[in-house]
């Protein structure tokens, strides 16, 4: 309308606003708004960029860390198949070493069994060694007592001969030789006692012997079959030198009747020559 009354009013006289104006106007206000429009897009996409460029750099720390976490992992990775190597090189030594010591066991066994074997074996003969050496101790023991005995009875005779023999010189000088038969039969006897005395004194030291000796059971078992030989012919001895001894004392005792004959005759003729 305004439009219209200024047309109807140019009609009438000289028109002051030209129709230009109201098309500069408009467009005026067109390009101002096109202005807006535009500013409020730059300002959106500013902050939209401003919004993205953080997601981008939130984006690239997290992609920096996510690529040092997968290098580490990788190292960790490295590290734990080495260590898996390493772990898998350490059984297996182990299972080696396992498989040592089941056969360093098994052999252990078996020489604990053939030890054990051994030992009982050993536990026996030296029970055999404990009763044979029981039984030569107590033979030695009686050779030794007979010895004694044998000894006492040799002394006791040799006393008895010494006396014999001094009764035979005070009684005549006609029993000078049966004096040194006496004299010479004490000797014998004295080196009978003498050898008596040796033997009683071995079987003193094989006694010793047998004790001192029971660690060696090869040992011990033939130095007792020695010792047993040893016993026996001592005994052997012994009981030949008793028969000597028997024998000599039967001729002693002979000798003994000879100068009581020879003292009964003597004194007779002393008495028919007191008489004469």
């Amino acid at each position: 309308m305004a439009l219209r009354t200024r047309r109807g009013g140019s009609n009438n006289g000289l028109d002051a606003w030209p129709g230009y104006v109201d098309a500069l106007s408009t467009l005026l206000m067109v390009v101002m708004f096109v202005l807006l429009v535009f500013v409020l897009a730059q300002a959106f996409q500013s902050v939209v960029l401003a919004r993205r460029n953080d997601e981008l750099s939130t984006a690239n720390r997290d992609l920096t860390l996510e690529r040092e976490r997968t290098q580490s992992l990788t190292g960790s990775v490295s590290a734990l198949n080495q260590n898996l190597a390493a772990g898998d090189a350490a059984r297996a030594a182990l299972l080696a070493q396992m498989r040592d010591l089941n056969a360093q066991t098994a052999r252990t066994m078996a020489e604990r069994d053939n030890l054990a074997a051994l030992l009982r074996q050993v536990e026996m003969a030296a029970a055999a060694a404990a009763t044979m050496n029981r039984a030569l101790t107590a033979r030695a023991e009686t050779a030794e007592r007979t010895g004694t005995r044998l000894t006492a009875d040799l002394a006791t005779r040799t006393s008895d001969l010494a006396a014999q023999t001094q009764r035979a010189d005070a009684a005549a000088q006609a029993n000078t030789r049966l004096t040194a038969d006496l004299a010479a039969q004490t000797s014998d006897l004295t080196a009978q006692t003498q050898r008596a005395d040796a033997a009683a004194q071995a079987n003193t030291r094989l006694t010793a012997d047998l004790a001192t000796r029971t660690g060696d059971l090869a040992a011990q078992t033939q130095r007792a079959d020695a010792a047993a030989q040893a016993n026996t012919q001592l005994t052997a001895d012994l009981a030949a030198r008793t028969g000597d001894v028997a024998a000599q004392t039967q001729r002693a005792d002979a000798a003994v009747q000879a100068n009581t004959r020879l003292t009964t005759n003597l004194a007779a003729q002393t008495s028919d020559l007191t008489a004469q």
